[in-house]
Protein backbone atom coordinates (compact mmCIF):
# COMPACT_ATOMS: atom_id res chain seq x y z
CA UNK A 1 0.00 0.00 0.00
CA UNK A 2 1.66 3.76 -0.63
CA UNK A 3 1.14 6.64 0.91
CA UNK A 4 -1.50 7.97 -0.35
CA UNK A 5 -4.04 5.15 -0.07
CA UNK A 6 -2.99 4.54 3.48
CA UNK A 7 -3.70 8.33 3.63
CA UNK A 8 -7.27 8.07 2.43
CA UNK A 9 -7.68 4.77 4.34
CA UNK A 10 -6.90 6.80 7.26
CA UNK A 11 -9.35 9.72 7.08
CA UNK A 12 -11.95 6.99 7.07
CA UNK A 13 -11.09 4.80 10.08
CA UNK A 14 -8.44 6.98 12.86
CA UNK A 15 -9.27 10.50 11.55
CA UNK A 16 -12.59 10.33 10.99
CA UNK A 17 -13.06 13.59 13.53
CA UNK A 18 -11.13 15.60 10.96
CA UNK A 19 -13.72 14.61 8.43
CA UNK A 20 -16.28 15.06 10.38
CA UNK A 21 -15.07 18.33 11.58
CA UNK A 22 -14.71 19.47 7.44
CA UNK A 23 -18.23 18.46 6.91
CA UNK A 24 -19.50 20.95 9.55
CA UNK A 25 -17.27 23.91 8.47
CA UNK A 26 -18.68 23.50 4.76
CA UNK A 27 -21.90 23.67 6.15
CA UNK A 28 -21.09 26.47 8.13
CA UNK A 29 -19.21 28.18 4.96
CA UNK A 30 -22.21 27.54 3.06
CA UNK A 31 -24.52 29.48 5.32
CA UNK A 32 -22.08 32.15 5.77
CA UNK A 33 -22.32 32.26 1.85
CA UNK A 34 -26.01 31.81 1.63
CA UNK A 35 -26.35 35.30 4.09
CA UNK A 36 -23.72 37.10 2.22
CA UNK A 37 -25.29 37.26 -1.07
CA UNK A 38 -28.77 37.90 1.18
CA UNK A 39 -27.18 40.83 2.51
CA UNK A 40 -25.74 42.00 -0.71
CA UNK A 41 -29.47 41.86 -2.11
CA UNK A 42 -31.49 42.92 0.37
CA UNK A 43 -29.09 45.69 1.92
CA UNK A 44 -30.35 48.43 -0.04
CA UNK A 45 -33.92 48.34 0.66
CA UNK A 46 -32.97 47.21 4.38
CA UNK A 47 -31.18 51.04 4.59
CA UNK A 48 -34.15 52.66 2.50
CA UNK A 49 -37.06 51.40 4.72
CA UNK A 50 -34.66 51.53 8.21
CA UNK A 51 -35.34 47.64 8.85
CA UNK A 52 -33.14 44.56 8.77
CA UNK A 53 -33.07 40.80 8.96
CA UNK A 54 -32.03 39.75 12.65
CA UNK A 55 -31.66 36.05 11.54
CA UNK A 56 -29.82 36.77 8.31
CA UNK A 57 -27.38 38.84 10.24
CA UNK A 58 -26.92 36.04 13.29
CA UNK A 59 -25.96 33.80 10.14
CA UNK A 60 -23.53 36.26 8.71
CA UNK A 61 -21.86 36.98 12.24
CA UNK A 62 -22.59 33.98 14.20
CA UNK A 63 -21.20 31.62 10.80
CA UNK A 64 -18.46 33.78 9.64
CA UNK A 65 -17.09 34.02 13.40
CA UNK A 66 -17.53 29.77 13.52
CA UNK A 67 -15.93 29.13 10.49
CA UNK A 68 -13.02 31.15 10.81
CA UNK A 69 -12.61 29.22 14.24
CA UNK A 70 -13.37 25.96 12.75
CA UNK A 71 -10.67 26.45 10.82
CA UNK A 72 -7.68 27.43 13.46
CA UNK A 73 -9.15 24.25 14.65
CA UNK A 74 -7.99 22.00 12.28
CA UNK A 75 -4.36 21.76 12.85
CA UNK A 76 -5.11 21.54 17.13
CA UNK A 77 -7.10 18.46 15.75
CA UNK A 78 -3.27 17.24 13.62
CA UNK A 79 -1.94 17.84 17.02
CA UNK A 80 -4.51 15.60 19.48
CA UNK A 81 -4.71 13.16 16.51
CA UNK A 82 -0.59 12.88 17.09
CA UNK A 83 -0.76 13.00 20.37
CA UNK A 84 -3.11 10.13 20.87
CA UNK A 85 -1.18 8.16 18.37
CA UNK A 86 2.20 8.53 20.31
CA UNK A 87 0.55 7.54 23.44
CA UNK A 88 -0.74 4.40 22.29
CA UNK A 89 2.66 3.53 21.12
CA UNK A 90 3.97 0.45 22.92
CA UNK A 91 8.03 0.74 22.94
CA UNK A 92 8.48 -3.05 23.66
CA UNK A 93 10.79 -4.91 21.91
CA UNK A 94 7.87 -7.27 20.03
CA UNK A 95 5.43 -4.71 19.31
CA UNK A 96 7.21 -2.98 16.11
CA UNK A 97 4.24 -3.18 13.74
CA UNK A 98 2.15 -2.14 16.03
CA UNK A 99 4.81 1.19 17.20
CA UNK A 100 4.80 1.86 12.80
CA UNK A 101 1.22 1.67 12.91
CA UNK A 102 0.51 4.50 15.67
CA UNK A 103 3.87 6.70 14.40
CA UNK A 104 1.68 6.79 11.15
CA UNK A 105 -1.76 7.18 12.61
CA UNK A 106 0.24 10.01 14.35
CA UNK A 107 1.61 11.46 11.15
CA UNK A 108 -2.12 10.83 9.04
CA UNK A 109 -3.81 13.35 11.90
CA UNK A 110 -1.39 16.01 11.40
CA UNK A 111 -1.43 15.69 7.44
CA UNK A 112 -5.19 15.61 7.43
CA UNK A 113 -5.31 18.60 9.76
CA UNK A 114 -2.94 20.52 8.01
CA UNK A 115 -4.30 20.09 4.54
CA UNK A 116 -8.33 20.88 5.64
CA UNK A 117 -6.84 24.46 6.98
CA UNK A 118 -4.87 25.57 3.99
CA UNK A 119 -8.04 24.13 1.76
CA UNK A 120 -10.52 26.11 3.69
CA UNK A 121 -7.96 28.94 4.89
CA UNK A 122 -8.06 29.03 0.77
CA UNK A 123 -11.47 29.22 0.71
CA UNK A 124 -12.12 31.81 2.90
CA UNK A 125 -9.47 34.29 1.28
CA UNK A 126 -12.42 34.38 -1.41
CA UNK A 127 -14.90 35.90 -0.10
CA UNK A 128 -13.26 36.91 3.79
CA UNK A 129 -13.50 40.92 2.55
CA UNK A 130 -17.46 40.34 1.08
CA UNK A 131 -18.41 38.86 4.24
CA UNK A 132 -16.79 41.32 6.48
CA UNK A 133 -17.67 44.33 4.68
CA UNK A 134 -21.07 43.13 4.70
CA UNK A 135 -20.94 42.73 8.84
CA UNK A 136 -19.70 46.58 8.94
CA UNK A 137 -22.45 47.68 6.61
CA UNK A 138 -25.73 46.16 8.51
CA UNK A 139 -23.58 46.59 11.62
CA UNK A 140 -23.52 50.44 10.46
CA UNK A 141 -26.55 50.85 10.21
CA UNK A 142 -28.06 49.51 13.08
CA UNK A 143 -26.11 51.36 15.35
CA UNK A 144 -26.54 54.72 13.08
CA UNK A 145 -30.45 54.13 13.40
CA UNK A 146 -30.59 52.50 16.94
CA UNK A 147 -33.94 54.26 17.86
CA UNK A 148 -35.47 53.75 14.51
CA UNK A 149 -34.47 50.57 12.81
CA UNK A 150 -36.45 47.31 13.69
CA UNK A 151 -36.51 43.55 12.99
CA UNK A 152 -39.39 43.59 11.55
CA UNK A 153 -39.67 44.71 8.20
CA UNK A 154 -42.57 47.08 7.39
CA UNK A 155 -45.55 45.94 6.00
CA UNK A 156 -46.46 46.39 2.63
CA UNK A 157 -49.96 47.12 1.08
CA UNK A 158 -50.28 44.20 -1.96
CA UNK A 159 -52.08 45.62 -4.94
CA UNK A 160 -54.23 43.29 -6.57
CA UNK A 161 -54.75 42.07 -9.54
CA UNK A 162 -57.30 44.33 -11.69
CA UNK A 163 -59.40 41.45 -12.17
CA UNK A 164 -59.55 40.96 -8.50
CA UNK A 165 -60.04 44.18 -7.87
CA UNK A 166 -63.31 45.25 -9.89
CA UNK A 167 -65.02 41.64 -8.25
CA UNK A 168 -64.25 43.13 -5.13
CA UNK A 169 -65.61 46.44 -5.86
CA UNK A 170 -68.78 45.08 -7.02
CA UNK A 171 -68.99 43.04 -3.93
CA UNK A 172 -68.38 46.12 -1.79
CA UNK A 173 -71.33 48.37 -3.80
CA UNK A 174 -73.91 45.57 -3.83
CA UNK A 175 -73.35 45.24 0.41
CA UNK A 176 -73.38 49.49 0.06
CA UNK A 177 -76.60 49.20 -2.03
CA UNK A 178 -77.88 46.26 0.08
CA UNK A 179 -77.48 48.23 3.75
CA UNK A 180 -78.94 51.60 1.66
CA UNK A 181 -81.77 49.31 0.93
CA UNK A 182 -82.45 48.27 4.57
CA UNK A 183 -82.22 51.86 6.19
CA UNK A 184 -84.50 53.24 3.10
CA UNK A 185 -87.38 50.41 2.39
CA UNK A 186 -89.09 53.02 0.18
CA UNK A 187 -86.10 53.54 -2.18
CA UNK A 188 -85.90 49.80 -3.49
CA UNK A 189 -86.87 50.77 -7.13
CA UNK A 190 -83.90 53.20 -6.88
CA UNK A 191 -81.41 50.99 -5.55
CA UNK A 192 -82.58 48.25 -8.44
CA UNK A 193 -82.13 51.41 -10.84
CA UNK A 194 -78.72 51.71 -9.98
CA UNK A 195 -77.50 48.53 -9.92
Amino acid sequence: MNFMSKLGASIMTSDIYILLTAIVAAVVMIVVLCANKMVNKEFALWKKEKYYSAHIYRCLTVGYTMFVTLISIFPLLGMFGTVTALLGLDLSGTASESAKLSFFNALTSTTWGIIFSVFFKIINALFASSVENNIKLVTDLINSNREQISSVPPVREKKAPVQNRSAEQKRLNSGINQSSAQKHPGNNENNRVMK
